[in-house]
């Protein structure tokens, strides 16, 4: 990072605690730091243009929830209050503050505004205790209620964010300060960083914002999690924090849409013992969502593996194609760099066998019925699901980690010709299986892994260094039209379900079948000794098992 230097300083920074205390880590790892610390502190100072003139004001507010991976901040409003007007007239110039006085962190981020009084967004983000602050005018309208029309949403857009985290403690701060004042200097107490317009411009064009375990970070998740918990340990005779449901439901909970989780905890709160809450222990997640998903997919690959086949994208990623080596391989430069595919999607029979029939049954019960749709237009569109531009060249050896779940391929961004997707690498380590877990148990997804759990690798070719979660990938056409890219849909839908069965526990089914690693055949890798085998994963996934 460059300083301001001028004549007065000589070859010293201008601004020795910017230059001490400023780092840019990656930008993941910027936007999940930041958005830590902002739910965490929750109450911040919004700053508005007075409606009437050029002065400043600021209120204190409270975080109603955030999107896009946290960065944009939801707030409650009275649509009739001044800041409301100020918002209206100047929406531009608008920054919302956080400070924690305990240890100095603190952030700033600046962006648009705006105003939303729609009844589905403010029954989204309702909370009881906006009661305290309209009160109850006694009309049976103006009542402090989710459809009190005096209340609204403000949205702030983030267009730049700046903060400071501390990196020491209380005691540790203290002596670091003493130290640098007898010497001269600044202390080295706080790490500052910068988000840009650029990059948050970047975020912005994400088709899916956040890492690997965004879902896991989002405190409207925890809060409704610790709800669900609470009612069915009441209606259980247990103490908050013990009650279980089965794995599989356990991971659908935790990587569903907030708005499907906030249905599912409304029914059990409402009734505890209801049907709803009987199925906290279904075992359909595994059979008809996650069973499906992992056997028609390696049956297909049964079939894609034969020699000769060798089906590719539109364009390699770039700028390079993975390809795998143990630790001893001396140089995985000889690997074979395209040989097989990655199939990205669920074939029709497949959609069928996970739902008994076209309408996404199961699925329902975690996805609401637009996310469902998307997915089932790109099966049943008309467009063959299996042709090329839905598959990705890869080597033979990430083609079988594929298969064994051990990675998941995160959409990023498409480009607006169509013509150029990125999308983002992750390992995952699967969870163990079990029969139950305890709601309160947050699932783990790593984003920091370089290799599998069994310490298996892949490499770039072009640096001969390890592929990391994180990994950017980036696929590209000439024509569109005739050789499309993956589609973006299913690609959200591959997501969503490799990871489901990574903390289902469900990859173990595919995992104890395949035994790849002894077979050094670089033309040929093989999912199923015979069809015997393949049949065995009916076994793993018996309703006595599960």
């Amino acid at each position: 990072m460059s300083s301001t230097i001028n004549t007065s300083t000589g070859n010293q920074p201008v601004d020795p605690y910017k230059a001490k205390c400023f780092e840019d880590p990656p930008l993941q790892q910027k936007v999940e730091d930041m958005v830590n610390f902002i739910t965490e502190t929750k109450f911040g100072m919004l700053t508005t243009q007075l409606s009437d003139s050029n002065l400043l004001t600021s209120r204190c507010m409270a975080l109603a929830g955030q999107e896009h991976g946290g960065i944009d901040l939801i707030m409650h409003t009275n649509l009739f209050s001044s800041k409301t007007m100020d918002l209206t007239v100047h929406p531009s110039e608008v920054n919302m503050s956080f400070l924690d006085p305990a240890n100095g962190s603190w952030a700033s981020i600046s962006g648009t505004a705006s105003l939303v009084a729609d009844q589905e967004t403010v029954k989204k983000y309702y909370s009881p205790a906006l009661k305290a602050w309209l009160g109850d005018l006694g009309d049976g309208v103006h009542d402090g209620g989710p459809e009190d029309p005096r209340i609204g949403v403000i949205k702030l857009e983030a267009k730049m964010a700046t903060y400071a985290l501390t990196r020491k403690g209380m005691i540790g701060r203290a002596v670091e300060t003493v130290k640098s004042v007898t010497k001269g200097d600044v202390p080295a107490i706080n790490s500052l960083r910068q988000l840009t317009e650029q990059e948050l411009a970047e975020l912005a064009s994400e088709i899916i914002s956040g890492g690997i375990g965004a879902e896991l970070k989002d405190r409207r998740r925890q809060e409704l999690i610790d709800r669900l918990d609470r009612a069915r340990s009441g209606a259980l005779g247990r103490d908050p924090g013990n009650a279980d449901c089965a794995q599989e439901v356990w991971a659908a909970l935790w990587l569903c849409p907030v708005d499907k989780l906030e249905e599912y905890v409304t029914l059990i709160e409402i009734s505890p013992g209801s049907l709803a809450a009987t199925s906290l222990y279904t075992t359909v997640v595994s059979t008809d969502i996650i069973k499906p998903w992992l056997t028609t997919r390696t049956e297909r690959s049964v079939a894609s593996s034969v020699p000769g086949t060798s089906v590719g994208a539109a364009s390699p990623a770039s700028p390079s194609t993975p390809t795998t080596a143990s630790p001893t391989t001396p140089n995985p430069r000889k690997k074979r760099r395209l040989d097989l595919s990655l199939d990205t999607t669920v074939s029709r029979k497949g959609w069928q066998a996970m739902h008994h029939n076209e309408e996404g049954e199961s699925l329902s019960m975690f996805w609401p019925p637009s996310i469902i749709e998307e997915w089932k237009a790109d099966v049943f569109g008309g467009s063959n699901t299996e042709l090329c531009a839905n598959r990705i060249s890869v080597s033979p050896e990430a083609h079988v980690y594929w298969g064994k779940g051990y990675f998941a391929l995160k959409p990023v961004s498409m480009s607006e010709d169509q013509k150029s997707l990125e999308l983002e690498f992750y390992w995952l380590r699967p969870v163990p299986r079990s029969s139950t877990m305890l709601l309160s148990n947050k699932p783990s997804l790593e984003g920091s892994l370089d290799c599998s759990a069994e310490a298996s690798y892949l490499f770039d070719v072009e640096t001969n260094s390890r592929i990391r979660s994180g990994h950017k990938l980036r696929l590209e056409t000439d024509d569109p039209v005739n050789r499309p890219l993956p589609s973006v849909k299913l690609l959200k839908l591959q997501w969503a379900l490799q990871r489901l069965a990574s903390l289902s526990g469900a990859a173990e089914a595919i995992d104890v079948l395949l035994d790849s690693d002894d077979e050094e055949n670089d033309d040929m890798v093989r999912l199923y000794d015979s069809p015997e085998d393949f049949c065995k994963v009916d076994d793993v996934f018996d309703d006595n098992v599960l």
